[in-house]
């Protein structure tokens, strides 16, 4: 995991998790996040490049993680980065459940 920190908060982390299995540890899930108020000035991009030099460090051949369509500013960051859109997936997160602020 790493963490991204401005005057000593915490205002972004990430973390690679390495597949588990023989057939897919090859690939590495990556999941993050960014504090409202931080996002779009660099931080998710210093992260995304963080780890993805560690993972070429590891031997990891491919990245893989999902975030909401919806969300231009995520998927614009991650096609800078090379990533592609793979598939989409409905009904896998309840919105009215959803506590977590966007």
């Amino acid at each position: 995991m790493v963490v991204s920190e401005v005057q000593g908060k915490v205002v972004g982390m990430a973390h690679l998790i390495k597949g588990r299995y023989d057939k897919n540890s090859h690939v590495g899930f990556l999941g993050m996040l960014i504090v409202k108020g931080f996002r779009s000035v660099g931080v998710a991009t210093a992260m995304v490049a963080y780890v993805l030099e560690w993972a070429k460090r590891e031997g990891l051949e491919k990245i893989s993680l999902t975030t909401f369509s919806t969300n231009k500013i995520a998927m614009s960051l991650y096609r800078k980065f090379g990533f592609e859109v793979e598939g989409t997936s409905k009904n896998t997160t309840s919105l009215e459940k959803n506590t977590s602020t966007r």
